[in-house]
């Protein structure tokens, strides 16, 4: 069973958008171990332990549950690679909070990242309703750059670009569209 690590970075979150980010992530438990990797970068000092006790992260539904609070506003990087530091599976999936993940999306792009090239690195969920304007090659799916917003990383891939790395567009996650989020 492949380990996952799932980093979501928080800001003032909408609770009910997290709790249905948190309840499409633990779909995948049945073939993936998620371990769930929280960075809250909400002002207020008791977010962090609001998130920690939703419903949606008690019993079986993550071999692993990490909510640190940032006590400052790290950003969305510094509070991905906060978590990334936490974390030691051999793949790592950023997901925005207002992010849903569609029923075995991560379960195929895992199997997809697995067999493919040892050269890529990153494989970017599609995102629906609206998907960032860029390039991409229509039969490959090959991108020069991810968004960030639903993103699988090797972490045993080159840590040098090459002229032949490339990233991949595969599943579908829906972004939220509600104000405020």
């Amino acid at each position: 069973m492949p380990d996952v690590d799932l980093s979501v970075v928080t800001y003032r979150p909408e609770p009910s958008l997290l709790a249905s980010l948190f309840a499409s992530l633990a779909e995948a438990r049945a073939t993936l171990r998620l371990n769930l990797l929280v960075q809250d970068n909400s002002p207020e000092p008791d977010t962090a332990a609001t998130i920690a006790s939703m419903p949606q992260l008690e019993g079986d539904a993550f071999a692993k549950v990490d909510v640190q609070r940032s006590g400052a506003n790290l950003g969305f990087g510094r509070g991905h690679n906060a978590n990334a530091k936490r974390g030691t599976a051999p793949w790592l999936l950023v997901v925005n909070q207002d992010c849903i993940v569609e029923p075995g999306a991560l379960e195929r792009l895992v199997e997809t990242a697995a067999k493919d090239d040892p050269r890529v690195a990153a494989w970017e969920m599609r995102q629906i309703p609206y998907e960032h304007p860029k390039a991409y090659d229509p039969a490959t799916l090959d991108s020069p750059w991810v968004s960030g917003a639903a993103t699988l990383f090797r972490r045993e891939a080159p840590t040098r670009p090459s002229a032949d790395s490339t990233t991949r567009s595969s599943c579908t996650a829906r972004t939220s569209t509600s104000p405020g989020a």
